[in-house]
């Protein structure tokens, strides 16, 4: 297969840990990345994320390698904005609106206009499939942390795969991916990257705007 990987260079990650696997079973995966992790593979590139542009153009460069795209994974994230505690107090400091933007472009704009560039090369089946965060759609946790800038970007994105299920026009799977990568205990993470890569090569029609969460 074919896939493109948004936010798969830093090593010992789920994101560029999938694309290596990916690639020793054959598959060709190209990767856009926020910065050079020094992978130094001709299908590696590096866009700007301060500029949705950037992206888009990066992305339609690399994808012009091949004829057909399989599989997009949307593996990036971005939490500038408030993130502790004391961020939420009557005497805490704005953010500014710069922080705030630079969320809606990683989590919204820059996904959303990668998707259509992808649609493009897709056909029925190919799968649209965006990492998320079980915290971006549930409102019954009690206990922190509660992180609006991080989880509230995600919340963007469900809402951007779900409109895509419904609407996109070439009978393309779109869903989204919750679990935690628990990167500080690896036997831990070996099972959950394990299920969440055989998850997304054998996504269906079933899971169309769903999320799926993987738990071990």
């Amino acid at each position: 297969m074919n896939i493109l990987v948004m936010g798969g260079g830093t090593k010992n990650r789920f994101g560029n840990d999938f694309v290596n696997r990916a690639r020793g079973e054959g598959h060709r995966v190209l990767v856009v990345s926020h910065k050079d992790h020094g992978h130094n593979h001709d299908d590696h590139i590096v866009a700007n994320f301060y500029s949705a542009e950037d992206v888009v153009s990066k992305t339609e460069s690399i994808l012009n390698k091949i004829d057909k795209l399989d599989i997009f994974l949307f593996n990036t994230v971005a939490g500038k904005g408030p993130w502790d505690p004391d961020d939420f107090m009557s005497d805490s400091n704005f953010f500014n609106e710069t922080d705030w933007l630079f969320n809606l472009r990683v989590n919204a704009i820059i996904p959303y206009n990668v998707s259509i560039i992808c649609l493009k090369k897709m056909s029925e089946g190919a799968k649209l499939v965006y990492m998320t965060t079980g915290r971006s759609f549930n409102m019954d946790v009690t206990v922190g942390p509660f992180i609006p800038s991080y989880y509230g970007g995600k919340a963007f994105l469900n809402h951007i795969m779900v409109a895509f299920a419904h609407y996109n026009d070439k009978k393309v799977i779109s869903t989204a991916i919750s679990g935690h990568f628990g990167y500080n205990d690896p036997n831990e993470y070996k099972r959950t990257f394990e299920k969440t890569y055989l998850h997304i090569m054998n996504i269906d029609s079933t899971h169309n705007a769903k999320i799926v969460t993987v738990a071990i």
